[in-house]
């Protein structure tokens, strides 16, 4: 279990559609070999973050597309109890009040509601997700042909902010790293694991 100390200083200051980045993995995941290597793949493609999930409406949930306890896909998860079990890193990174006056939050929320229970993984998705991280790969157009009923962690959380309003967003090519280096946020506090920066985070 990680310590909760700094998370709860900030946990207050939490609002819907704030962005939590995660590096590491969930050992605990019933499927965790398939997670771990999306991990890792991730992790060396794009040198960044391996996961990034967003907080939810009432800041009690995380609203998220991965693998974890036997489900895929979009899920809820509790926010408290995600940051005390990860095993790595976390990063909470709120929005800048610039953007959260673009942002339409009631249709963010919309659009989580109907994917959660909906949308599933499958093994095809997550091979191409890796495969567009791949240099000699990323060029070949059967990879960007994206399965609505198939979001990434990263292209989800794309998709909402999308469906909020916010421009110039193209899902399908925004790895966690890529999210976390958008000037979107208005700072990054680390909650778990060994310190460490995000690269290049809130720049482009």
């Amino acid at each position: 279990m990680n310590d909760l100390t700094t998370y709860q200083s900030v946990r207050a200051g939490m609002r819907g559609g704030d962005i939590l980045f995660f590096d590491g993995s969930d050992a605990s995941d019933l499927v965790h070999i398939i997670g771990d290597f999306t991990s890792n793949a991730i992790k060396l493609l794009t040198r960044g973050p391996t996961h990034s999930a967003m907080v939810y409406s009432d800041s009690s949930l995380l609203i998220e597309s991965t693998i974890l306890n036997g489900k895929s896909g979009p899920q809820w998860n509790p926010l408290e109890e995600r940051i005390a079990r990860y095993q790595g890193r976390v990063w909470w990174c709120p929005l800048s009040d610039r953007v959260r006056a673009m942002l339409d939050f009631a249709a963010m929320w919309n659009m989580a509601q109907a994917k959660v229970g909906h949308d599933h993984y499958n093994v095809g998705e997550l091979l191409a997700y890796v495969g567009r991280r791949v240099p000699v790969l990323s060029y070949l157009p059967q990879l960007y042909k994206p399965d609505s009923d198939s979001e990434v962690c990263s292209e989800l959380l794309a998709e909402l902010l999308a469906a909020g309003g916010l421009p110039g967003l193209q899902p399908v090519q925004t790895p966690p790293q890529r999210l976390a280096e958008m000037r979107l946020y208005a700072g990054c506090t680390q909650l778990a694991g060994p310190p460490a920066a995000i690269r290049n985070f809130n720049t482009v």
